[in-house]
């Protein structure tokens, strides 16, 4: 079988020992991609196979790998469990994404933050996150000028082109930057996960906060520089 050029050939020699991994290949068209778009959905609960290539990459790449483990752990959870104190947890944590944006912008951008770090933090009853999400999506098709979208753009352009990488490690943004945000269709959880391979030894993870309201089944959005939404 022919793969995509752009495929390493240290993968394609871990895919050829692999039956599993070889039939995922055998069935994507290599000529756009090098890598299935969907390929953790696709490997389903044997995620095992892929660690050797998330090796190749050395410790940056297990970790990666250990995050989507844990990721895919959490998801495939059935608890309905609920955290003692939530309201009061959620929000502690939305206040921890505020400030791990406002960060972002000082230290990385070297901008003025553009949210207020005592912004109000509305919890969304479950009856209206439907609508709720709705109303973000009209803002982002209709190019409304808020956090939420700036952040969309920026911190998106951001990691594909300007973020620097530890060594041999953009190779693997690039190749799974589609696989891994078909895991959740969540950028942020991609940027999450995403981080490990970054050459920021100092630099706490942007989206540590976001990804422990996600592990509560919450996500959080910025439509002024003064209220959060919890949904």
């Amino acid at each position: 079988m022919s793969y995509h050029k752009d495929l390493p050939q240290s993968w394609i020699e871990i895919i050829e020992k692999d039956a599993v991994l070889k039939g995922i290949w055998e069935e994507h068209d290599s000529e756009y991609e090098a890598v299935p778009e969907f390929l953790f959905g696709l490997i389903g609960d044997e995620l095992e196979r892929l660690r050797p290539v998330f090796a190749l990459y050395g410790e940056p790449g297990i970790d990666m790998y250990e995050k989507i483990v844990a990721m895919k752990t959490i998801a495939a959870s059935d608890s309905d469990e609920e955290p003692e104190g939530k309201e009061e947890l959620l929000k502690e944590l939305a206040k921890e994404y505020i400030r791990a944006m406002n960060d972002l912008y000082r230290n990385e951008f070297e901008e003025e933050p553009i949210l207020d770090e005592d912004a109000e933090i509305i919890l969304v009853p479950d009856e209206e996150r439907d609508s709720v999400i709705e109303e973000l999506q009209e803002s982002w098709d209709e190019e409304e000028e808020t956090p939420e979208n700036e952040f969309n753009e920026v911190i998106c352009d951001w990691y594909i082109c300007e973020l620097e990488y530890k060594e041999g490690c953009k190779e693997l943004k690039n190749l799974l930057w589609e696989a891994v945000y078909n895991l959740e269709e969540d950028y942020k959880i991609s940027y999450y996960l995403m981080w490990s391979l970054a050459d920021r030894p100092a630099a706490e993870n942007p989206y540590l906060p976001f990804y422990k309201l996600w592990c509560m089944g919450y996500t959080a959005s910025f439509p002024a520089e003064d209220k959060v939404l919890v949904y």
